[in-house]
């Protein structure tokens, strides 16, 4: 189509000439107008591509003013005929954008070649400012992409500064990104990193990098000094006439950790069960170890007698180790619980706990009167406690000050300690803080893994802290382990409940005169209780089977039953159903079955007699 050209000459001959010549040149004419007021009025309306004005017009609006103003509204090039060609003139024509001059009289061929030249420009003008505006806009989708990658995305120039710097990088490594533009990479990575990966990175600027390599996982650096683990994508990638480097990372420290839990999980599992097979077999040789010389210790005075209390005392920390086995395979949930007021407990407890400390550790006792009561075993308490004072004594050799304290505290928020995150709520927190050499950072990674110890072989079994962390996680707590530049910190917090705390029972009385049926499937351990209730003066009614125990219940009279489920875990329903009122007593070799909920008295195994002589007590109700 021809281009339309808008005339504005005040002298009408070379108006009309003008108009003759552009038709012939190819142009169509849209208007001629003799005024500058008529030329800004008409090229607004008709939206000429092209202004041809004479510089001086009739009226107050000269041709430079007119295409000034239509230059303001729209942008078209303009090619001014003057006879005048001073400097004034001149300045006035440059200062008008994509405008052109032209000196009268001029030769005609000269006119039609500075009218194409004039619109060539202006158009290639306007292609490239259409693909500025093109490329900005294609620069701001990327740079909107890049911000809202949830992946850290940095380019790298030829020296290996950083020139791209997106909000997922600021997000992971903490630099700003008006910071971290200029930094060399070193500042991303630990110094054991950066030779490697600078070579790394060079043969994948030089085209050099083999297949796959350009894959990797790599640690990085954040601002605060910290190290993480991330994978990273490195491509090459020319820009103009530049080659840059663009990494891609994603943090996958978190992932790791949870492989790693995961891992951890399946390992504790394995060792559980296997700890659980060995502890129940340990606990079985126990029993029947402890029942004869508890009854032989009773019988004989002086020299034999303190022979008998030392096997006595190593079966008792066979039985703990055992305890700390079932802990481990998370069969020790619960025991016999009651609520507890933990700072009396341990105010009762302080004897011991001094035992344990001994030497120059300057034992200090903070307890929070009222610090709150929590439903737990004694013995789970007292494990508790002596695993981490042990801990703490052994963590320093050369002596000072280790403070127990307790307190209540109300969390409004979850927390989140090494071992669990606790909702809020009411809890009762005790810590043990010693003055020892802490922890470094990979055995506080590994404290609580199962058989995990920095002592010597043979001075420890690596199940203390494991032990705790099950006891206090199966109560609906947790654990938390800090190292200091004092010390370590121990700290365990176990739900408060709203009850009265209950004494503990006395086992001091004996039960007399009784009956009961005995059922229990191993034979040694079964000879051991038939001995010891008949020391009790009990009399044991022995059962071979589940069958031959309802019989014996049902021929009656008698005052209890005493039975272990391990092979047929059918008689406790059967009893509930069909005696009700007749007392059973449960030996129990899973802990966490230790709360029944239809009322049966449960003894644990391995069977302490001492806690057997009270359960009989409180299930026959004392002397006949």
């Amino acid at each position: 189509m021809p281009r339309r050209v808008l005339i504005a000459e005040d002298e009408a001959l070379i108006a009309l000439e003008l108009e003759r010549r552009l038709t012939s040149m190819g142009f169509a004419v849209t208007d001629v107008v003799a005024t500058g007021e008529a030329a800004l009025e008409r090229a607004l309306k008709g939206q000429p591509e092209l202004l041809l004005f004479d510089i001086r017009l009739a009226g107050p609006l000269d041709g430079v003013e007119a295409a000034r103003r239509i230059q303001a509204e729209r942008r078209t090039p303009v090619v001014f005929l003057s006879a005048f060609d001073d400097d004034e003139t001149l300045e006035r024509v440059r200062r008008v954008p994509h405008s052109h001059y032209l000196l009268k009289p001029f030769d005609p061929r000269l006119l039609q070649i500075t009218l194409d030249a004039v619109l060539f420009k202006f158009e290639a003008e306007q292609a490239q400012e259409r693909e500025e505006r093109r490329r900005r806009a294609l620069e701001h989708r990327l740079a909107v992409m890049l911000d809202q990658s949830r992946d850290a995305i940095v380019s790298l120039d030829d020296d290996l500064r950083v020139v791209v710097f997106n909000r997922g990088a600021s997000e992971v490594f903490g630099w700003p990104a008006h910071q971290a533009l200029g930094l060399s990479f070193e500042a991303l990575l630990p110094v054991d990193e950066r030779v490697a990966r600078r070579a790394l990175l060079e043969r994948v600027l030089h085209g050099e990098a083999a297949d796959g390599e350009a894959s990797t996982k790599m640690r990085c650096l954040r601002r605060t000094g910290a190290v993480f683990s991330a994978e990273v994508s490195v491509a090459r990638v020319e820009v103009d006439a530049d080659t840059i480097l663009t990494m891609i990372l994603r943090d996958v420290t978190e992932r790791e950790q949870l492989q790693q839990r995961f891992v951890d999980a399946q390992k504790l599992e394995a060792v559980g069960r296997f700890a659980a097979g060995v502890a129940h077999d340990f606990q079985t040789l126990l029993s029947t170890i402890h029942a004869h010389v508890f009854i032989a210790s009773r019988e004989l005075e002086g020299p034999p007698r303190a022979s008998l209390d030392a096997i006595a005392e190593t079966v008792e920390r066979g039985a703990a180790l055992a305890r700390s086995l079932l802990a481990v395979a998370r069969q020790d949930r619960v025991s016999d619980a009651q609520p507890l007021d933990v700072s009396l407990e341990l105010h009762a407890m302080t004897p011991l706990l001094r035992a344990v400390a001994h030497g120059s550790i300057e034992l200090e006792l903070s307890l929070q009167a009222g610090a709150g009561v929590a439903e737990l075993g004694e013995a789970e308490l007292e494990q508790v406690m002596l695993n981490l004072v042990a801990n703490a004594r052994d963590a320093m050799p050369d002596g000072g000050p280790l403070r127990v304290s307790t307190r209540e505290i109300h969390l409004e928020h979850a927390s989140v300690l090494s071992t669990g995150t606790l909702p809020p709520g009411r809890y009762v927190e005790v810590k043990v803080e010693d003055s020892g050499t802490g922890l470094d950072a990979t055995t506080l990674a590994r404290a609580f893994d199962p058989f995990f110890t920095t002592k010597p072989v043979g001075q420890g079994t690596g199940l203390g802290l494991t032990t705790v962390r099950a006891i206090v996680h199966a109560r609906g707590g947790a654990f938390d382990l800090r190292s200091t530049t004092r010390g370590a910190i121990a700290r365990v917090l176990f739900p408060a409940v709203d009850a009265d705390a209950r004494a503990p029972i006395s086992h001091a009385a004996a039960v007399r005169r009784q009956t009961l049926v005995l059922l229990h499937g191993c034979p040694t351990t079964h000879a051991a209780l038939v001995r010891f209730l008949r020391y009790l003066r009990v009399t044991a009614r022995d059962a071979a089977d589940v069958a031959d125990a309802r019989r014996l219940v049902d021929a009656g009279p008698v005052d209890g039953v005493l039975y272990d489920p391990e092979h047929d875990d059918t008689l406790g329903a059967w009893l509930r159903e069909a005696h009700p009122s007749l007392p059973a007593l449960q030996v129990e070799p899973r802990l966490e079955a230790l709360r029944d909920p239809d009322g049966v008295e449960l003894c644990a195994r391995p069977v302490d007699l001492a806690h057997l002589d009270a359960a009989l007590q409180r299930l026959l109700g004392g002397h006949a």
